[in-house]
């Protein structure tokens, strides 16, 4: 994998970003079934409320694979809601919801409902 991500504060409480992965994925043969070799660049926007006065930063966010490999077409969406909750200014936790609808035959109809947890550490 390999990330890109430009951010910019769109006001005191507001801050965007766009981040752009590039992701390899192998998956060996087994069985039948052949090798996989499968190429994505997933694109997520993210907003994140950021106040002064606060520590907690309520966020959203919505994230789309493309892919590569078959023309851009779109197999997976991820949209995201939740908040974090800074306790240093290098130790953070985010807890979350996260919607995410994957591609199994024509159409975005496999529909995962995930409670998220992350730590985060800044250097």
């Amino acid at each position: 994998m390999a990330d890109v991500v430009p951010s910019v504060s769109v006001s005191s409480w507001l801050k965007l970003s766009l981040r752009e992965r590039y992701q390899y994925t192998y998956r060996m043969a087994r069985h039948d079934i052949d090798a996989q070799h499968e190429h994505h660049l997933r694109s997520r926007m993210k907003a994140v409320m950021a106040m002064a006065q606060s520590k907690w930063e309520p966020f959203t966010s919505a994230e789309v694979f493309n892919n590569m490999g078959e023309g851009f077409t779109i197999d997976e969406i991820r949209l995201a809601v939740g908040t974090g909750h800074r306790f240093s200014p290098h130790h953070s936790v985010n807890i979350g919801y996260m919607l995410n609808l994957k591609k199994s035959t024509d159409s975005l109809d496999k529909m995962l409902h995930i409670l998220t947890t992350e730590y985060i550490y800044n250097l």
